[in-house]
């Protein structure tokens, strides 16, 4: 059985996860854990961009993750859609039972530290939380390793100042581009970043109607895309995803 989670999980790996359920987010799913979605539960955010420092009420208890999972099981006509902040994705979930569509759910994915140098649990494809102060530090540290050696080796060979000044700041171009690529830069020519908004250090969800044909996948599309939600896709029960046709 495929869920909403695993989805979640395989387009945003070594995230921590929420989930909507009883009108608040669950506790935090961890990436190294196998938390219950049982216990504490937080208040829906009053701000877009929920970071580590959330605060937790008191326990709503009861449902285990076998329920929840049930109730998140993907079927052939699920419409995804990736949305940027929390308060975007319960926005549109109320949208969406507005108009009808009860079955409908949510998982957030937790923004995690935009750090300079990337840190060991970070997923090397992604482009959410790819800082630009890093690709910017790597194409100045590879401008400035590139550029002095590069023009000695101008004037080493050519014997002329100018020679080498004009070789060295090839070089020192070539370097910041290479370090920029080395930084991250080539992330953006990836296989995620069609569906992955360079939004460094904010919340990201994934918000899901459970339909039962075409029709009502394309009713359900239209009121989505009114939402102006990043990325709509028409996901299957084993998890595989097209673009739906509208």
């Amino acid at each position: 059985m495929t869920t909403l989670l695993d989805y979640a999980r395989t387009e945003f790996p070594n995230r921590t996860l929420e989930v909507w359920q009883r009108d608040c987010w669950s506790v935090p799913i961890r990436p190294d854990t196998t938390n219950r979605l049982s216990g504490e539960h937080a208040a829906p955010g009053a701000r877009s961009d929920r970071g580590s420092d959330s605060l937790y009420g008191a326990s709503g208890g009861g449902a285990t993750s076998d329920l929840v999972s049930s109730q998140l099981s993907l079927r052939d006509h699920t419409v995804v859609a990736h949305v940027v902040g929390a308060e975007a994705a319960l926005d549109l979930m109320e949208r969406l039972r507005a108009a009808g569509w009860s079955d409908t759910a949510a998982v957030l994915v937790c923004p995690t530290p935009p750090t300079v140098l990337p840190h060991g649990d970070e997923d090397p494809d992604s482009v959410t939380d790819l800082p630009d102060r890093r690709v910017v530090g790597a194409a100045v540290m590879g401008a400035v390793i590139a550029g002095p050696l590069g023009g000695a080796a101008g004037w080493i060979v050519g014997d002329e100042v100018a020679t080498g000044l004009i070789f060295g700041a090839f070089c020192a171009v070539l370097g910041a581009v290479v370090g920029a690529m080395l930084g991250g830069l080539g992330r953006h020519a990836g296989e995620r970043a069609s569906s992955q908004p360079h939004v460094p250090g904010q919340t990201m969800a994934v918000v899901a109607t459970f339909t039962v044909d075409e029709p009502a996948v394309a009713r359900v599309v239209s009121a989505m895309e009114a939402a102006q939600v990043y990325d709509i896709r028409l996901v299957n029960a084993s998890g595989s995803w097209r673009t739906p046709l509208t």
